[in-house]
């Protein structure tokens, strides 16, 4: 595949074009396919184009059928990418200096309910004006 790692705990898809468009009807244009291809969410493996991730595939579908641009989606993916990295940096750093050796993947869960949480409370701050 070319342009993708491989990534740990998400699972690829691979599409035709006639698939892709399916997921997102009108929203397939030229300016969106470069965006996801710079992001890295999309690559080409011969004739089919490759999804790195099932659930962000999902998501950004179903964001995009609830009126969302799929141009929006991307931009916000970019933003996203840029905190998510602060984070994996931050809990890499933080597990690195005060856990074992070998200890990170097993405590990956630990970090991403952490995430979770935050985001989750900060979504009810936001809804509530807050």
């Amino acid at each position: 595949m070319l342009g993708l790692g491989e990534p740990s705990e998400e699972t690829p898809v691979r599409l035709t074009p006639e698939a892709l468009a399916d997921y997102f009807g009108g929203e397939t244009t030229a300016e969106n396919l470069t965006a996801a291809l710079d992001l890295g969410y999309l690559a080409t493996d011969g004739d089919e184009i490759v999804h790195i991730s099932r659930r962000l595939l999902d998501v950004s579908s179903a964001l995009v059928k609830e009126g969302v641009p799929l141009s929006a989606v991307l931009a916000a993916g970019r933003e996203v990418r840029g905190h998510a990295e602060a984070l994996a940096s931050l809990f890499v750093e933080l597990l690195c200096s005060h856990t074992a050796e070998g200890d990170l993947e097993r405590l990956r869960p630990l970090a991403k309910s952490v995430v979770d949480a935050e985001l989750s409370m900060a979504m009810d701050r936001r809804l509530r004006g807050g």
